[in-house]
């Protein structure tokens, strides 16, 4: 069988008369004492006829060196400890904590009327039977006071012992509240700490014996009213929820059932700050085409008016930069060489691939920019004017030969007209001033080279460069 270490000595059973016998050595330390033998004598007579159900009957065993142990007869007992050890999720049953710890309420209170301590709660100073694992206690320490330490009374159970014990201090209820307190710790050690155990359980173990529950009743009394708060709690929390719930679904009905009458709402004309006008410099988006609402000051309008003059600045600064970019570029492109030498379908269908990347240009580069339209159309008429005239002056002085102008008639005396890329007619009419554009600069650089027959005099320039480019084919292919 099984021996268990309790503080006085080693349990096991022994098997006599056909029957198991629950028996206790007594450690050699304790046997030697005559002072603990003559407290043990005492205590054995008076649990002849035990006072209390929760105190363990015993018969003292002698040998020839005097007492050597007891003898308990009645039931099987094993310790606290051994009973947590072999089975853990006991803890977890329903009751068992509580009823274990009010037993122990009960065995205290009893002993205490009685002036005896027990002193030593540990889960190896318990025994438990193991019938209905109700709690029953075997030695009281208060008995042996007369002992010098109760060290030795007690080894390895130094954490259940009051400090006031260790001072030599005479038992009391205080020191049994912290051995309880102590022995409630190891409890929660297995089942976590609840509300009301965990303020008792801080309040029992103070150090100050003055600090702690003055008695077991006080203990106990804490400890329930605790619980009971907790309860009420507890209650009030899910009412509260249940509430809220109910609300929510009523709520949410009443809401369903509900008829809703909609009335319209007259809406206000709401003032503009910057109001725009229809005035031509707003036709062509340029500073000042606002007018200031009667609702704002005229030095808050002229701010204004001065923040998005700024604004505007910049993003005509930054439409400027990429639009340039990429229109010298596309030009550059149109005014190549290879381009200006290809035939007048080749170069017509150059023409208006460029011009479509013009608009494109525009058009993604204002959005980024944040600029108008029309302002946008504007500034790109002029940025195309300017490269397509340094484009003409860069092809002129390409050419060594020079020629005499010559008288011509009013349609030859035709200026790059101002382009216009917004939208679908804008579209056009670029395209069509570029391609004169183009076409006059083509038609003047072949012109320098060769002087025109009598026959073209009469012609337009557009009707010369197709007989001239004619001409250059002709020559081609011989």
């Amino acid at each position: 069988m099984r021996k268990e270490q309790m503080p006085f000595g080693m349990l096991f059973k022994k098997v006599k008369d056909n029957k198991y016998e629950n028996m206790l050595t007594l450690r050699h330390e304790l046997s030697d004492s005559l002072i603990f033998c003559d407290s043990l004598q005492r205590e054995a007579q008076q649990r002849q006829a035990p006072d209390s159900s929760y105190e363990v009957p015993f018969q003292l065993i002698r040998d020839s060196a005097g007492i050597a142990g007891v003898s308990i007869s009645k039931g099987s007992f094993r310790t606290f400890q051994h009973l947590i050890e072999d089975t853990p999720a006991i803890v977890a049953k329903k009751g068992f904590v509580r009823n274990t710890i009010d037993a122990l309420f009960d065995a205290a209170e009893r002993l205490h009327k009685q002036e005896v301590y027990h002193l030593c709660f540990a889960p190896s100073n318990i025994l438990m039977r193991r019938s209905d694992n109700k709690p029953m206690l075997l030695f009281h320490g208060s008995n042996y006071r007369r002992m010098a330490d109760y060290k030795l009374l007690y080894p390895d159970c130094d954490d259940y012992l009051a400090p006031e014990l260790q001072d030599d201090a005479e038992p009391s209820a205080a020191a049994d509240v912290y051995s309880l307190g102590k022995f409630m710790e190891y409890i929660c050690r297995e089942t976590g700490k609840s509300f009301e155990m965990a303020h008792v359980i801080k309040k029992a173990t103070q150090t100050d014996p003055e600090k702690r529950y003055h008695s077991i009743s006080e203990m106990r009394r804490s400890l329930n009213i605790l619980a009971i708060i907790k309860k009420i709690c507890i209650g009030l929390i899910i009412a509260a929820i249940a509430a809220l719930i109910g609300w929510g679904i009523w709520s949410t009905y009443q809401s369903a059932n509900q008829k809703m009458e909609y009335i319209p709402i007259k809406k206000e004309a709401e003032e503009d700050i910057l109001a725009p006008t229809t005035s031509e410099e707003e036709e062509f988006g340029l500073f000042g085409g606002y007018t200031r609402p009667d609702s704002v000051s005229a030095e808050e309008f002229e701010k204004r008016q001065l923040e998005q003059k700024e604004l505007d600045a910049k993003s005509e600064e930054i439409f400027r930069k990429y639009f340039t970019r990429d229109a010298e570029r596309i030009l550059s492109t149109l005014y190549s060489s290879e381009t200006m030498s290809a035939s007048e379908d080749k170069y017509m269908a150059s023409t208006q691939k460029a011009m479509a990347e013009l608009v494109r240009a525009q058009t993604e580069i204002a959005e980024r920019a944040g600029l108008s339209e029309t302002r946008a159309q504007l500034i790109a008429s002029q940025i195309i004017e300017q490269i397509t005239a340094r484009k003409k002056t860069q092809q002129a002085m390409r050419h060594q030969t020079i020629i005499p102008t010559t008288p011509r008639n009013s349609d030859d005396n035709n200026t790059t007209p101002s382009t216009n890329l917004g939208g679908t007619g804008g579209a056009t009419s670029g395209s069509a001033a570029t391609t004169s554009g183009s076409s006059s600069t083509k038609s003047s650089n072949i012109l320098r080279h060769n002087p025109l027959p009598s026959e073209e005099r009469g012609m337009s320039t557009r009707e010369r460069l197709q007989n001239q480019e004619r001409r250059d084919m002709m020559n081609n292919k011989k």
